[in-house]
């Protein structure tokens, strides 16, 4: 229609009149460039057959008005075809990118989907995993709190000298699996958040020649030389959780150090810290390995998993102390030469510093009366025979009800309670305790003793206000617990 429209008003007389319509043509191919170029043969239906017919006229026409007209609707038809050619492809490629786009986000939304199904997956087994251990680590650590104190009570009775090296091996073995669960029980008192900090100024010398008397031996039996060299260096620190991180690394060297030396050290940078190293001639840790000690359950070098190396907790342990006092730890190892501990302490005040005596002198408990609540028989039998031989006065009860009852029958009201922190029907130690302190209506010193590692449980057992334990315990732990609830101090 355009085309005809420009040949039957053409008037070639009146040369400002077909400008006019040139322009008007230029104008509708300018809007079909942008309207149709999307689709280039809808494009090149309406542009050509409108504008070429007016280009030809004026060509034929001629002249020195007519002939360049022409020429350059022309030119301006070929222009417009090309930047609508490259319209059209980047108009083609935008929209390429969108339905990219949407497909992206389309897999996007199924891996995130699946990825929160993943993360779920693996939160419930994180949950179930630690409900297992904790459960498995109580129900293991009843047997094993039970023969301990055994153990205790039939050292009064083993007079012959191959009996007591018996007893002697059956005890180590003992301490093993002991040392095996408080590694389990540190992680989950982490874990739980009941790990307290209590930082004070402390001569360094007083952890390093400590710790050096705990593990000479160990070393000089596997043939290793031991050094521990330090000068005048003051920390502020939490001593007892700074020397659980040192003796983890010194153990850890100690172990896997087949001959050479494992030395720990001290010394002040000058800029407000004091560095602690622990160096040993040992394998050395590639470089890849250097984040994985870290982790839980983690050991390079024990694939016969042999138990006397640990569960692979030592290093968990000593990063989340680390993190926990705010103290820097930098590993440095060459395989095969070498591997280098360095944590960087608080340096502390010196005139700050006060001797505390880590000594227990252990005082009679003869005479004292001790109220044991517990649901495992065999657990009571063992406290039962370990305190009659110290010459306590023992009443056993599996429940809070037996407690009670056995009061109520004319049972002498108790110096001290001892109670398992889980008993039977959902009732707890905590229970057990209050019930007996409110029929008595008195106060009377009382500990708990737990088997539990779920920091649930640890939080709400800590919280509970009493003194606390962790199975198996020690017959000397127990007899400084039953020393200090009671309130007897130690004589020199």
């Amino acid at each position: 229609m355009w085309a005809f429209a420009a040949l039957l008003f053409y008037l070639p007389l009146q040369p400002e009149f077909v400008l006019f319509i040139g322009c008007m043509y230029a104008g509708l191919v300018s809007g079909a460039t942008v309207s149709t170029s999307a689709h280039m043969p809808a494009f090149h239906a309406f542009t050509i057959p409108t504008i070429l017919p007016f280009a030809i006229r004026n060509l034929i026409e001629g002249g020195t008005v007519y002939l360049p007209m022409g020429v350059t609707i022309i030119i301006y038809l070929v222009v417009s075809i090309i930047f609508a050619r490259n319209i059209n492809r980047s108009m083609a490629e935008l929209n390429r990118l969108q339905f990219r786009n949407m497909e992206l986000m389309e897999r996007l939304e199924t891996e995130k989907r699946v990825a929160e199904e993943q993360r779920g997956i693996a939160e419930t087994a994180v949950r179930e995993k630690s409900r297992f251990l904790a459960a498995a680590s109580h129900d293991l650590r009843q047997p094993l709190h039970a023969s301990g104190l055994l153990l205790g009570a039939l050292g009064n009775h083993v007079s012959s000298h191959e009996g007591r090296r018996i007893l002697e091996k059956i005890s180590d073995s003992n301490r093993i699996l002991n040392q095996l669960f408080n590694s389990l029980l540190d992680v989950s008192r982490l874990d739980a958040g009941v790990v307290e900090v209590h930082p004070r100024h402390i001569a360094t010398a007083e952890i390093l020649n400590s710790l050096e008397s705990e593990f000479r031996m160990q070393a000089q039996e596997k043939g290793l030389s031991f050094e521990v060299r330090h000068s005048d260096e003051v920390v502020r620190a939490d001593p007892v959780l700074l020397s659980r991180i040192l003796r983890n690394l010194i153990k850890n060297a100690i172990t896997y150090t087949k001959a050479g030396s494992v030395c720990v050290k001290s010394r002040a940078n000058g800029k407000g810290w004091v560095e602690i190293e622990v160096v040993d001639t040992g394998p050395g840790i590639p470089d890849w390995e250097a984040e994985n000690i870290f982790s839980e359950y983690y050991q390079i070098d024990n694939p016969e998993r042999d138990r006397s190396k640990g569960l692979g907790l030592g290093l968990a342990i000593v990063k989340r102390l680390c993190l926990l006092m705010d103290i820097a730890i930098d590993l440095q190892s060459r395989p095969g030469e070498r591997t280098r501990f360095v944590l960087e302490v608080e340096a502390g005040d010196p005139k700050r510093v006060r001797t505390e005596s880590t000594t227990r002198i252990l005082r009679s408990l003869a005479g004292m009366r001790v109220l044991v609540i517990d649901d495992d028989r065999s657990v009571l039998e063992g406290v039962d025979r370990l305190l009659s031989g110290w010459g306590c006065k023992v009443m056993l009860a599996e429940s809070e009800e037996e407690a009670v009852g056995k009061l109520a029958e004319g049972e002498r009201v108790p110096d001290v309670i001892l109670a398992d922190y889980r008993l039977r029907e959902g009732r707890t130690g905590v229970d057990a305790i209050h019930r007996v302190l409110d029929e008595l209506n008195r106060d009377i010193p009382a500990a708990l003793i737990t088997g539990d590692t779920s920091p649930d449980r640890l939080r709400s057992a800590t919280s509970a206000g009493f003194r606390l334990l962790h199975k198996p315990v020690t017959p000397d732990e127990l007899h400084v617990l039953l020393q200090e609830v009671a309130g007897i101090t130690p004589r020199g």
